[in-house]
């Protein structure tokens, strides 16, 4: 075949690229399950009832339920996605793009029933190319309690110092990115540790912010006086977040560096800062 390919169309198979498999093996891993059938028979019912009562079938955006019947948010929550995703899961290699439907449409539903599940070693495992997945939806449900909200924070630091999920940067910095937007899964007491941890760039990044939103206080009080040009992302991380200073100590800091010549870009971001503090 890759003779024919070549001689008849000039192209050439990648060897890389190219597996041979058994009848079986390509049955097994392409082709549709029953339960595959199933799971997009429930998928496909579930945005056709979306359709039907009015709502937007993007699973990013978000359900108000004030603006809903409780029939029909009734309704909603029995197409059991959480069970759908719980089977997944259950596999040695879960669809991704099935599992990230499913947490944008729990997140849709405000449906934090299964977080724990989701974090534990094994999952995180499977998921890991779906880390931002698992990230965006814990940053929009919003019916965690803060002892919860305090746990699941503990526990995703928890995965970022000991999960070989970490090893990649790109990893690291969706862990921390839960923390550089918002001060609500608290565990300030950990960032030093992991501040000491990591050194690469886009890491201390997403950690210089998240510190920034947790008002450590004394960390930047002590760190304001450090030569910031050694990295332009870890500058501009830092120029936005000591803006949580109280703002009788971080005005005269500002308006130092307003006094030397810096690139247009800093010049942006202390602008914002200042104007919208951590």
């Amino acid at each position: 075949m890759a003779q024919a390919l070549f001689d008849r169309r000039n192209l050439k198979l990648n060897e890389q690229k190219t597996k041979i498999l058994s009848i079986e093996s390509y049955q097994e891993q392409y082709l549709s399950t029953p339960d595959e059938i199933e799971n997009n028979q429930i998928l496909t019912s579930f945005s056709s009832l979306l359709e039907e009562l009015g709502i937007d079938d993007n699973p990013y955006e978000e359900i108000d339920p004030a603006e809903i019947a409780q029939e029909d948010w009734d309704r909603l929550r029995s197409v059991n996605l959480n069970q759908l995703l719980r089977q997944e899961l259950e596999k040695p290699e879960p669809q991704g793009y099935l599992v990230t439907f499913i947490l944008a449409n729990l997140a849709k539903l405000d449906d934090t029933s299964l977080i724990d599940l989701i974090l534990e070693d094994d999952t995180i495992r499977k998921l890991f190319p779906k880390l931002r997945s698992i990230i965006n939806y814990l940053e929009r449900v919003g019916s965690f309690s803060e002892e919860k909200k305090e746990h699941v924070g503990a526990r995703i630091l928890d995965l970022m110092e000991r999960s070989f999920v970490s090893t990649l940067e790109f990893n690291r910095m969706w862990f921390m990115h839960l923390f550089s937007r918002s001060s609500e899964w608290d565990n300030i007491h950990k960032f030093e540790h992991i501040w000491k941890s990591f050194s690469d760039n886009s890491t201390r990044r997403e950690i210089l912010l998240a510190r920034g939103r947790a008002h450590d206080i004394e960390f930047f009080r002590r760190m304001k006086g450090e030569n910031l040009d050694t990295n332009n992302w870890i500058r501009r991380a830092f120029l936005a977040a000591v803006s949580c200073l109280p703002k009788p100590e971080r005005k005269p800091w500002y308006k130092a560096r307003s006094l030397r010549s810096r690139d247009i870009l800093d010049k942006v971001v202390e602008k914002w800062a200042q104007e919208n503090p951590f």
